[in-house]
């Protein structure tokens, strides 16, 4: 349920952004002149911005899926390996876009400043890389299940 709330945050703080000249709301680690932004320019930032949000959602989402599998004790079923697979792609994506936009974002928005004012950032964080572990934590983890199921199958077929 809490899932529907990340695209409303999202859209608010653009709406904040635009509605009061900054860019402070987006958090963004680069100098915006406000007053030659375009239209264009915060429609272009919002749908950049949304990628790695939207990917996010997606992740979550496969991550409900797999929690009501668990819930049912089907802890090796194809489904809650689908389920985690799926999640762990998403949660990557969603890291690797928000590496990927960050250059986009920083020309797209100070494409109009004074010449020596434009930005070409790119950025790799701390929480970019955290995020990116956590997701190759649980492509080993789908690997286990993988291999759990495997011998569930197998210790079936002995008795």
């Amino acid at each position: 349920m809490f899932v529907c709330l990340i695209p409303l945050g999202f859209v608010f703080s653009w709406y904040m952004a635009i509605s009061t000249q900054s860019l402070s709301a987006v958090k963004l680690p680069f100098k915006v002149v406000y007053n030659n932004i375009e239209l264009w320019q915060w429609l272009a930032g919002m749908a950049l911005t949304a990628l790695p949000v939207l990917a996010l959602v997606i992740a979550l989402r496969y991550l409900s899926q797999l929690m009501q599998e668990f819930t049912q004790g089907r802890y090796f079923s194809l489904l809650a390996i689908d389920k985690l697979y799926r999640f762990s792609a998403w949660l990557l994506a969603s890291t690797a876009l928000k590496i990927a936009i960050m250059p986009l974002l920083s020309v797209a928005l100070t494409i109009n400043n004074p010449a020596g004012e434009r930005s070409l950032v790119v950025s790799v964080e701390g929480e970019n890389l955290y995020m990116a572990l956590i997701a190759v934590v649980f492509f080993v983890i789908t690997r286990i299940l993988q291999e759990g199921r495997r011998i569930d199958t197998e210790n079936a077929e002995f008795i």
